[in-house]
C-alpha cells in the first residue's frame, strides 16, 4: 500500500487512532504491586500471605502422663498440615497424634491447640517448623521447652519406739504395775508428740512444718505420712513418775522418698532427771520387796549400767569464719568420768579440719583440735540428765563434716551431726 500524507493535521489523527487501537488490545502495565497468578479458569486472582499466629507455653514442672497445652496456632486461612519435630513424648491435636518428624495432616481448621505428655520425667523440646495453607508451606521455627517431673506423692515411715531398756513405748493403753524382779513389757506415756522439721536444701534451713500427736500401739509402733524431703523429727513425751513429770525425747533425721516407704526403730531417753531424783528412784526400787507390785520407775529403763547420749541438732550450716554450736544430751544411771584416753577417734569422721570446744555448765572440759591433732578432754557425767555444749570453729576449708562423739566407757551418740561449711 502506498500512503501519502498531505498535512501534519492528518498525521496527528492517524497516530491518535492507532493509540486507541493498541489500548483496546490489552497493552500497558499494572503498577499496583500485587502478583496476579492465574486461577486456571480463564480469569485472574490477587493473593497475599496469610496471617499466622503461634503462641507457645513452656512448662518447668509438668507432671508425668498429664497432658499440658504447649502451643496454639491460629490463621485467617484454613490450615491443612503442620511439620513438627521432637525426640520423645507425645504431641497431639485433639485425638490426632502428631508425627515426631515430617508432615502431619488433618481436616482444614483455622485454629489448633497442641498438647504434650510423656511417660517419664525429663527435659523435652518441641519445635514447630512449618505450617501448610493450601499448597504452600510457611516457615515458623517456634520451640517449646517442657520439663516433666514425677507426681509428688506422700511417703510413709513406720516407726517402732521403745525406752532405754527396750520397753515398748505406748500411749494408748493405761499403765500397769509390775512385780519387782519381773520383766516389764511396755512403758506408758501420758502424752506423745512429734515436731517435724523439713530441711530446705536451697536455703540450708530447717523449717517446722507440723506438730502431730502420736498414737503408738502395744508394741510401740506407729506410722507417719509425710511429703517427700529430708526431715528432722523431735519426738517428745511425758510420764509422771512418783508425782514428778519426766520428759522423754529423741531427735531423728531421715529422708522420705516420693511415694515410698521406710522403717525406723529407735528409743526415747529421759531428759530432765536430776541426780537427786534418780537417787530417790533407786531407793524406792531397792526398798521394794522382791515380787511385790510396783509402778515402773527409772530403774526399769536400763538393761545395763551406762549412759545414753544424743545430739539435739542434725544439720548445721556455717560460713568458714563463723562458729556453730550443738547440744549433746546424756542420761546416765551411773557416774562416769572420762579422759582423753577414753576417746575413740575412729568415730569422729571429719573431712574438714576444725577446732571443737566442749563445755559443761559454762566450764570448758575439752578441746578437740583436728587441725594440729591435739586433743584434750576430761569430764564427769553425773547421775541423771547431762548436757554438753560443742562449739565448732576455725574450719580449715569448706566442705561437709560428719561428727560423732563416742568414748570407751559407754557414752555414745545415736547419730552424727552434719555440718556444711561454706566459703
Amino acid at each position: 500500500m502506498n500512503l501519502q500524507f498531505e498535512s501534519n493535521k492528518a498525521k496527528t489523527s492517524i497516530l491518535f487512532a492507532l493509540s486507541i487501537l493498541l489500548a483496546a488490545c490489552g497493552g500497558g502495565s499494572d503498577s499496583s504491586g500485587n502478583t496476579t497468578p492465574s486461577n486456571g479458569n480463564g480469569g485472574d486472582t490477587t493473593t497475599s500471605k496469610p496471617t499466622i499466629n503461634v503462641t507457645t507455653t513452656d512448662c518447668t514442672d509438668c507432671e508425668v502422663s498429664n497432658k499440658t497445652e504447649i502451643m496454639k496456632i491460629t490463621s485467617n486461612e484454613a490450615i491443612s498440615a503442620i511439620d513438627i519435630s521432637y525426640e520423645a513424648g507425645y504431641v497431639q491435636f485433639g485425638d490426632i497424634m502428631i508425627n515426631k518428624t515430617g508432615e502431619s495432616s488433618f481436616d482444614l481448621t483455622k485454629e489448633l491447640t497442641l498438647t504434650f505428655n510423656a511417660n517419664s520425667a525429663g527435659d523435652y523440646q518441641i519445635t514447630l517448623n512449618k505450617v501448610k495453607i493450601g499448597d504452600t508451606w510457611y516457615e515458623q521455627n517456634e520451640t517449646v521447652s517442657v520439663v516433666m517431673v514425677e507426681p509428688i506423692v506422700n511417703g510413709t515411715i513406720d516407726f517402732q519406739f521403745s525406752v532405754l531398756s527396750g520397753l515398748a513405748l505406748i500411749n494408748t493403753i493405761a499403765p500397769k504395775d509390775v512385780a519387782k524382779g519381773e520383766a516389764a513389757f511396755n512403758f506408758y506415756l501420758e502424752s506423745f508428740e512429734v515436731d517435724n522439721y523439713l530441711y530446705d536444701e536451697q536455703t540450708n534451713t530447717l523449717n517446722i512444718v507440723e506438730t502431730l500427736p502420736v498414737q503408738a500401739d502395744i508394741e510401740g509402733k506407729f506410722t507417719l505420712t509425710l511429703k517427700p524431703g529430708k526431715y528432722l523429727s523431735h519426738f517428745r513425751g511425758v510420764r509422771t513418775i512418783d508425782e514428778q513429770p519426766v520428759e522423754f525425747e529423741t531427735f531423728l533425721k531421715y529422708t522420705v522418698g516420693n511415694n515410698s516407704g521406710g522403717s525406723i526403730i529407735n528409743s526415747l531417753k529421759p531428759k530432765n532427771v536430776s541426780s537427786d531424783f534418780l537417787t530417790s528412784q533407786k531407793a524406792i526400787y531397792d526398798n521394794t520387796p522382791q515380787g511385790e507390785l510396783m509402778s515402773i520407775n527409772l530403774l526399769h529403763l536400763f538393761s545395763a549400767n551406762g549412759c545414753q547420749s544424743w545430739f539435739q541438732q542434725s544439720y548445721n550450716v556455717v560460713n568458714i569464719n563463723e562458729k556453730t554450736s550443738a547440744t549433746y544430751h546424756s542420761y546416765c544411771d551411773i557416774e562416769i568420768t572420762q579422759s582423753t584416753s577414753d576417746l575413740n577417734l575412729e568415730y569422729t569422721k571429719s573431712s574438714v579440719p576444725m577446732n571443737v570446744t566442749i563445755s559443761a555448765y559454762n566450764n570448758k572440759v575439752g578441746q578437740l583440735d583436728f587441725v594440729n591433732d591435739n586433743l584434750q578432754y576430761n569430764h564427769s557425767y553425773k547421775l541423771g540428765s547431762n548436757s554438753l555444749n560443742f562449739e565448732f570453729s576455725e574450719f580449715a576449708e569448706s566442705g561437709e563434716i560428719e561428727f560423732g562423739f563416742i568414748d570407751s566407757k559407754g557414752v555414745s551418740s545415736d547419730y552424727e551431726l552434719t555440718i556444711t561449711v561454706n566459703d
